[in-house]
C-alpha cells in the first residue's frame, strides 16, 4: 500500500464500500427476526439479477442465453430445497412481522448487489490488499459505532445474564471469526478470476450445507428432494462457467471511470 497518502481510491469510497457491505449483512440477519427463514432463503435470489442488471451498466456485460438459463437453473434449485425443507417440516412456520421482514430482506440483497459489484470493480482495477485493508478498518469502525447505538442494550442483557456459558460463546465467537476471516480473504481473489454473477450463484450451495449441518448436528430429517436441489444448484455453477463469458473492450475502461468519478 505504502502508506495512507498514496492509496489507490480516496478513503470515502472505501468508507462507502464498507458501508454497503456492514448494512446489507444488519438488514439480512434483522430480517430473521421478522420473517421466516424460507421467505430469507428465497427472496435473498433477488440480489442475483440485482448483480446482473448492475454488471451490465457498470463492465457493459452481455449475457448470452445459456447464462441466463443458468441462472433459471440455480434459483429452481433453491426453490426446490425449499419445497423439501416445507416438505419435512424443516422451516419454521411463522413469523414476527413477515412483511417487514421481507422488506428488510429485499433491501440488504439489494445492497449486497451494489456491495458485491463495486468490490469486483476495485479488486479488477487496483490492489487486492489495499481493498481488504481498507474494507476492514470502516467495516469495524461502522460496525462498533452501529452496535454501540443499536445494541447496547442487547449487549448489556447478554453480559448479564447467568445462564451464559462463557466458554462456549467463546469458541463459537471464535469459530465464526475465523470463518468471516476465511470468506472475507477469499472473495476478492474469488471476484478476480470470476464474477459477482457467479459469486452470488455460488453462494446458493450455502443452503446446501446449512441443512447438511443440520442433519449432522440436529438430526434434520432430509427429503429426497433436496439431494436433487443441490444437484441442480451445481448443475446451474457449472453451466454458468462452461463457456467463460467474454469481456468487452470497453467494460475495463467503463469500470475505472465510475470509481475515478
Amino acid at each position: 500500500m505504502g502508506g495512507w497518502g498514496k492509496l489507490s481510491l480516496p478513503q470515502w469510497k472505501y468508507f462507502l464500500l464498507a458501508l454497503l457491505d456492514v448494512e446489507a449483512t444488519f438488514l439480512l440477519l434483522k430480517a430473521y427476526q421478522f420473517t421466516t427463514i424460507t421467505s430469507v432463503m428465497l427472496l435473498d435470489c433477488f440480489g442475483i439479477p440485482c448483480v446482473m442488471a448492475l454488471s451490465r451498466i457498470v463492465f457493459n456485460t452481455r449475457y448470452s442465453l445459456s447464462k441466463y438459463a443458468a441462472v433459471a437453473v440455480c434459483i429452481a434449485g433453491l426453490a426446490l430445497l425449499v419445497l423439501s425443507d416445507n416438505l419435512t417440516g424443516n422451516s419454521d412456520s411463522h413469523g414476527a412481522s413477515p412483511v417487514l421482514g421481507d422488506v428488510l430482506v429485499l433491501c440488504g440483497a439489494v445492497l449486497y448487489a451494489c456491495s458485491n459489484v463495486s468490490q469486483e470493480l476495485v479488486v479488477k482495477s487496483y490492489d487486492r490488499k489495499e481493498y481488504l485493508a481498507c474494507l476492514g478498518l470502516w467495516g469495524f469502525l461502522i460496525s462498533a459505532t452501529q452496535c454501540a447505538f443499536t445494541e447496547h442494550e442487547q449487549i448489556a442483557a447478554f453480559v448479564a445474564c447467568e445462564k451464559v456459558d462463557c466458554i462456549a460463546f467463546t469458541a463459537y465467537l471464535a469459530c465464526f471469526l475465523v470463518c468471516q476471516l476465511v470468506f472475507y480473504s477469499a472473495v476478492p481473489v474469488l471476484l478476480q478470476i470470476s464474477s459477482a454473477t457467479f459469486m452470488n450463484l455460488s453462494f446458493l450451495t450455502a443452503d446446501f450445507w446449512s441443512v447438511l449441518v443440520g442433519l449432522l448436528l440436529f438430526n434434520v430429517k432430509l427429503h429426497v428432494l433436496y439431494f436433487a436441489a443441490f444437484g441442480l444448484i451445481v448443475a446451474g455453477l457449472v453451466g454458468y462457467h462452461w463457456k467463460r463469458q467474454p469481456e468487452t473492450s470497453t467494460s475495463e475502461r467503463v469500470g475505472r471511470q465510475v470509481l475515478v468519478n
